[in-house]
């Protein structure tokens, strides 16, 4: 009789189905922390199970620094242009500031999301085949 399968990091992308829970924002810091409680035990086991769990922490911070930046972006420019207590009409050149950062929050948010969801299933399908699986385009926090 085989003994138990080795841990190779599935769960560390499997986490992300947190970020379905209907209660915005308070899902991505839950992920974030239980990710982040969850590295000392994948240091210890280390191979595939460390890396996809320090592949999977990257992808979820760079995935929040991106809408931090997005909103910041956003309502900056909203309150910089609204400052003197006017409003932006849509005959108003400014206008489309806030229209354009608007939509490149909700790309951020919802391109985000998407990518999440792809990088979630080929991660778990990697790391349950025994690979790493390393966005690339998620920055090297850790």
């Amino acid at each position: 009789m085989p003994g138990p399968k080795p841990d190779t990091g599935v769960k560390y992308w499997l986490l992300y189905l947190i970020l379905w829970a209907p209660v915005p924002l308070l899902n991505w810091v839950a992920l974030v922390i239980v990710e982040f409680s969850l590295r000392e035990s994948a240091r210890r086991t280390g191979g595939p199970a460390e890396a996809n769990s320090r592949n999977a922490l990257n992808w979820v911070l760079t995935w929040g620094l991106v809408n931090v930046l997005a909103a910041a972006l956003h309502f900056g420019l909203l309150f910089a242009l609204t400052g003197d207590g006017g409003s932006i009409g849509s005959e108003d050149p400014l206008f489309w500031v806030p229209v354009t950062t608007a939509s490149l929050l909700g790309l951020a948010v919802i391109g985000g999301g998407i990518t999440t969801l792809v990088f979630m299933i080929v991660g778990a399908v990697k790391a349950a085949n025994g690979r790493v699986f390393h966005p690339r385009i998620a920055i090297p926090f850790i």
